[in-house]
């Protein structure tokens, strides 16, 4: 594993560096999409997955076939029990889903968080993140007569996994030398525990930070947490992290 490249399927500046920050220390460069020359057009997918995980895989689909280049992918939120699960896979665009607000914009969606939650006494709530990792698999090269931009076909299917997670396909992708490799998709999950402030506090972090009290820290909000240590405890860190561990493995 060691100097490891791996393109992140972002274009949030605030995952962008956490992810440096947690995979750094191991070894791991974290490439962003744009420093390839890719653009924001192309590395934008639709997001049609019904959960994370779906979704994560669909945005690393999008960006192997672009690249074909080792490369990961998350789908994150946070889920909130007496909301059902919302903001869950809408966290994002959670206000825009009721006109009080546009997309990625989270002024708005904590405005409509907290109005939501006005009077509300179970205010257990997590957030969770399912991280998508897409790699070659070594050993399998096949030549332009079998690519799918040459012949208009799909590749073989490969399995993803998490030990004994549910199982998708992802096809080959040309690369640049008229060459396919297969590749596989193994997924990571994380969660960070915790509740629901009845306000904002704290000028850190990013997207629900402000509102999220971690069980970790029961007296600040994520936002009121230094970096290190809220790397240590959340979501995409967790998830990171089993990640990490996979790719030692190998």
């Amino acid at each position: 594993m060691k100097n490891l490249k791996l393109i992140f399927a972002t274009g949030n500046a605030g995952k962008l560096r956490e992810a440096r920050e947690i995979l750094g220390p191991a070894g791991i460069e974290v490439v962003s999409p744009y420093d390839l020359g890719l653009t924001k057009e192309q590395v934008d997918v639709e997001e049609t997955g019904s959960t994370f995980e779906e979704n994560a895989v669909i945005k690393v689909q999008n960006l192997w076939k672009l690249t074909g280049m080792s490369c990961f992918a998350d789908d994150s939120g946070l889920v909130v029990d007496a909301l059902g699960g919302a903001p869950g896979i809408y966290s994002a665009r959670y206000a825009s889903l009721d006109g009080s607000g546009e997309d990625h914009n989270f002024t708005s969606n904590i405005d409509r968080l907290l109005h939501e939650m006005q009077g509300v006494s179970d205010r257990r709530a997590r957030f969770v993140c399912v991280v998508a990792l897409a790699m070659p698999v070594a050993g399998v090269d096949r030549h332009a007569s079998a690519c799918q931009a040459e012949t208009g076909t799909e590749g073989a299917e490969r399995p993803m996994s998490e030990g004994r997670e549910p199982r998708g396909t992802l096809g080959t992708a040309p690369l640049k030398d008229n060459r396919c490799l297969e590749n596989s998709i193994t997924v990571f999950k994380g969660k960070c525990e915790g509740r629901i402030a009845l306000g904002r506090a704290g000028c850190g972090g990013f997207g629900y930070d402000p509102v999220f009290i971690p069980d970790a820290y029961p007296d600040r909000t994520l936002a009121e947490v230094d970096e290190d240590a809220k790397n240590a405890i959340s979501h995409r860190g967790d998830a990171l992290a089993k990640m990490v561990r996979h790719l030692k493995s190998l």
